[in-house]
Order: C-alpha cells, then sequence, then structure tokens
C-alpha cells in the first residue's frame, strides 16, 4: 500500500473509532495543509507527523548534536557542513561560553547570475559546543570578596601551587612588576610563604614595607609566649600558568597580592590581573581554529 493509501486507511479507523474528521486549511494561492479535527475538545492535529513513520528517510535533516571537545565539534561540522553553514561563539556570558554551528542557516545573496538558491531556511540542524572552563581558572576566579583567614589563605596557597610559575622576561607578567615596582614571588617563596602562615596561625601581626620595591615584612607575635616570630616575606605579586579552558593552552596571569590588617589579624586578598584580556585571547584562539579547521565563516554572537 502505497502513503495515500495508508494515509486514508488511518483517517477511515480514526472516524470509526472517535468521529474525527479531516480538514483542509488553504492559504496564499496554492498552499494548503491536511489536519485531523479528533475528540477531547476537537483538538487540531496536522497528518504530516503520522505520514513521515511510512518515509524511508527523514526528508532533511534536523536535530542538535552536542560535541564535548573543540576537535571533535570542528570534525563533526566538517562531516555535515554546506556552502552556506555558519558558526557563532557566544561569550557574553563568561560562565558559560558556546560555540553553535548551523548547517541550514538562512541563506546568503546570490553570489552569481545562475545561483538561486537563496533565501530563508529551518536552521534546525545544528552542532553544539559548550566551552568547559578548566579548574584553575574557576579557581582563581573565586577569589573572595573579603579576603582569606590566615589558614584559608595558606591552604588556598598550597592546594594551587603547582598554578603558580615564573614570570617569562619580557612578558605581560615582568611588565606588570615592573611599571608598579613590584617583587615577584617564586613558587618556592609562595609555598615557604604558606607554611610559614600556617605555623603562625594564632599569632598577632606586625608589619614593614619596603616602599622601593613593595616587599612587605610580617612579624608575628604569639600571644601566649609574647615573643617576636620570625619574619615572613610578602611579595607584592607572582605568576600563574593556567588555562581558561579545559585542556587548553595556559596563559601566565600576573596575580596580585594584598592584606589588610585589624587589631594584629591579617586578611589576605589575592586578585587575577587582566582576566578579561586573557579570556578574550583564549576565545580568539578558538574561533581561529575553528576557521582553520572548518573553512567556515565565525561570527561573534547568538543565532
Amino acid at each position: 500500500m502505497d502513503q495515500a493509501g495508508n494515509a486514508a486507511a488511518l483517517i477511515e479507523a480514526m472516524e470509526r473509532l472517535g468521529g474525527v474528521d479531516l480538514k483542509t486549511i488553504e492559504w496564499g494561492d496554492d498552499a494548503s495543509a491536511s489536519v485531523l479535527v479528533v475528540p477531547k475538545g476537537k483538538e487540531v492535529k496536522s497528518l504530516k507527523p503520522f505520514l513521515d513513520e511510512y518515509l524511508a528517510v527523514p526528508e532533511r535533516k534536523t536535530g542538535t548534536t552536542m560535541l564535548t571537545t573543540l576537535a571533535d565539534f570542528g570534525e563533526f561540522v566538517n562531516r555535515h557542513k554546506t556552502q552556506d553553514s555558519i558558526v557563532f561563539v557566544n561569550d557574553a556570558n563568561q560562565a558559560k561560553p558556546q560555540m553553535v554551528a548551523i548547517f541550514n542557516p538562512h541563506k546568503a545573496q546570490a553570489r552569481t547570475d545562475e545561483d538561486k538558491d537563496v533565501g530563508p531556511d529551518w536552521q534546525d540542524h545544528r552542532a553544539v559546543y559548550n566551552f568547559p572552563l578548566s579548574d584553575e581558572w574557576v579557581a582563581w576566579k573565586a577569589m573572595p570578596a573579603d579576603g582569606f583567614s590566615q589558614v584559608d589563605f595558606a591552604i588556598f596557597l598550597e592546594d594551587r601551587i603547582a598554578d603558580v610559575g615564573l614570570a617569562k622576561d619580557g612578558g605581560a607578567v615582568a611588565r606588570f612588576a615592573e611599571e608598579l615596582q613590584l617583587k615577584l614571588a617564586t613558587p618556592a617563596q609562595l609555598l615557604t610563604l604558606s607554611k610559614g602562615l600556617a605555623i603562625t596561625v594564632d599569632a598577632k601581626a606586625s608589619q614593614q614595607v619596603n616602599l622601593g620595591s613593595g616587599e612587605a615584612s610580617l612579624s608575628f607575635i604569639e600571644e601566649h609566649k609574647d615573643s617576636a616570630g620570625a619574619p615572613l616575606r610578602v611579595p607584592g605579586a607572582f605568576a600563574i600558568d593556567i588555562p581558561v579552558f579545559r585542556s587548553g593552552q595556559p596563559f601566565q596571569i600576573p596575580v596580585r597580592l594584598r592584606y589588610r590588617m585589624n587589631s594584629g589579624r591579617v586578611r589576605w586578598f589575592l586578585t587575577p590581573q587582566k582576566l578579561d584580556q586573557v579570556f578574550e585571547a583564549a576565545i580568539a584562539e578558538a574561533q581561529q581554529i575553528t576557521i582553520t579547521r572548518t573553512g567556515l565563516p565565525v561570527f561573534r554572537g547568538a543565532p
């Protein structure tokens, strides 16, 4: 039985069972559609989903595929792209950046006089890549506004010490420190600082600041002993090497190190610098990788 026969048999059976009416809706000069008016409030139903069940293959590609790596996103786009396919990079929300490929977008203007296949399309065949933020990026972005207590600061430094690096000669961190006349800490110096702070967690502090280098010296006094502890050198900044996206290349970022004293107690403040510029560089790199891999135009924004 052909498709038309199947449809007629289906309508006949439903009419017998529930008083289904077949209606034809017409609009324009030659556009029409057949719908079923079924019981339960006389809902209007299209015949097309029923008829589509008998097709050997769908009339066109539809659906959204989620990819979990940028490389797989590029490979998948290459499998399904057409000459009109486009890609969008939406970085308006830095917490949830996304890349979307549309394989059947609205077509551009005719490229040649012979090119008549222009105009709107369904835009419902897509691929999506949600950029996974790295654990390192998330950790350094989540600095408490009111700073760290001494013990929490020591724990954070010990946990994230692997992110700390040496400033590259002539790099962004070195220039940042030079402009502000700050002394940069090495990973070893920060680790020593964190261990010293953990030991003196219950101690009051006094400070001395070298105005030339920006380096501060904290001396801790044990309350129950009333004796001066060993001074700890506090640098003004240090460098971290972290990726923005998981499995991405690392970027070197300067981090300001400050503290405030209140009644002999210390609150510590870490402030990563130029994060917006670093995020933009990471997005631009992914955009260029996708352009190179797929040969498609990549726009900033959302479809």
